[in-house]
């Protein structure tokens, strides 16, 4: 398990409806609200203990100076985030995995693992360098799809691909210059979607490695979507096929 502080109204109201028993303590403002008010009592139902103390002193906890914490701050055991791919899907089936490919913004991050929870995917792919990470940040965002979802951290993505593959998942890329669009593969069985960074899209060992690659119809004048956006629409039209 590994320590961290978890901060906003809507980030502990989850984490104490899902997993209430990784809470530590709890740091709230001198003053608070009745939404703080409700989540107080909520929490010493589950025995946590419970600090009040100075606004200023709420931010001092968290290192992003630009955290909204809105008066509340929990201090939560959590499980690490996973290494083995290969070993988490041994043995399952109809496997459905979403790979980022370099996404930076922690803001994308976490909106992306709000889609994956809604939509049901076996696991999150992120690399452990050169990409955005899982922080207090990254789980304010994804309001509790974080700790919900399997999230995979690889050292090498291209490597990773090529086991998949030998694994029998078959990798779908997005891009927007691709000749097929998204609803023309066939999204069933065992798959892969990846999306690529903000600013490059999917690196081209990562497009090698694609079995197909597909783009998402456009119909105005904009040539590409956010990843986060693009990711909640491919996930869609994959958990249609696969319903």
């Amino acid at each position: 398990m590994t320590t961290e502080l978890l901060y906003g109204i809507n980030t502990i109201t989850n984490i104490l409806e899902q997993t209430p028993e990784s809470v530590v303590e709890i740091f709230v403002s001198n003053t608070v609200n009745n939404r703080i008010n409700n989540l107080i009592v909520t929490a010493k139902t589950y025995g946590i203990a419970i600090q009040k103390i100075k606004k200023s002193n709420l931010e001092k906890m968290l290192r992003d100076s630009e955290a909204r914490h809105q008066g509340i701050i929990a201090k939560c055991k959590l499980k690490p985030v996973t290494t083995d791919l290969l070993g988490f899907i041994k043995d399952k089936q109809d496997i459905f995995l979403l790979i980022l490919d370099g996404v930076q913004d922690p803001h994308n991050l976490g909106a992306c693992l709000r889609s994956a929870d809604a939509f049901g995917v076996t696991a999150v792919v992120i690399p452990r360098n050169n990409a955005a990470q899982i922080t207090s940040s990254v789980r304010k965002v994804a309001s509790g799809a974080a700790e919900n979802v399997n999230i995979i951290a690889v050292s090498n993505l291209a490597r990773t691909l090529e086991q998949l593959k030998t694994a029998g998942v078959w990798l779908v890329g997005l891009d927007a210059t691709a000749d097929k669009a998204l609803q023309q593969i066939d999204l069933q069985g065992n798959i892969a979607l990846i999306l690529g960074s903000e600013a490059k899209g999917m690196s081209s060992l990562t497009r090698k490695h694609c079995d197909y690659l597909a783009a998402l119809p456009m119909c105005g004048v904009v040539s590409s979507l956010n990843v986060a956006v693009a990711a909640g629409i491919s996930l869609f039209e994959a958990t249609r096929q696969r319903s």
